[in-house]
């Protein structure tokens, strides 16, 4: 089975390089966008890149996973005095949920991220996520 990786965009440097990487390594790459809420619009920079690295590019309708999963969460947990973390949520429910089963969709098997971390592969053949080597740039939190 061919490898086919999704790259999540935001049309900044940290996910372009991840994208120009993953092709100069021989993977099949392609872009994508999650599209959030309604006036979301402005894909044009993660669309040009992948313009420009020659790889297909989609923008993912993820509005109705986000405003149901995410800000009716933030909305009930304020309401009850709680302090919500929307952040945990949205990346558990819409940016490693949503959006891989919509990369999925699209025939991806494979996602991938310009997120800085380091990773290991453990004697069970595992990768794991581990900080990354600059703690000032470590990003594994957010994985």
């Amino acid at each position: 089975m061919e490898t086919k990786i999704c790259v999540a965009m935001s049309g900044g440097v940290d996910s372009s390089v991840a994208a120009k990487l993953l092709i100069d390594r021989g993977y099949s790459v392609g872009g994508a966008i999650m599209q959030l809420i309604s006036n979301d619009n402005d894909i044009s920079d993660a669309k040009a890149v992948a313009d420009f690295l020659g790889m297909p590019f989609n923008a993912l309708d993820c509005k109705e996973a986000f405003s149901r999963q995410v800000v009716d969460y933030f909305i009930r947990s304020y309401l009850d005095g709680e302090t919500p973390n929307p952040c945990v949520i949205c990346n558990e429910k819409v940016k490693f949920g949503e959006f891989l089963k919509l990369a999925e969709a699209l025939g991806y098997n494979k996602v991938a991220t310009g997120h800085y971390v380091a990773t290991e592969q453990d004697s069970n053949g595992r990768v794991l996520l581990k900080k990354g080597c600059d703690e000032a740039k470590d990003q594994s939190y957010v994985l």
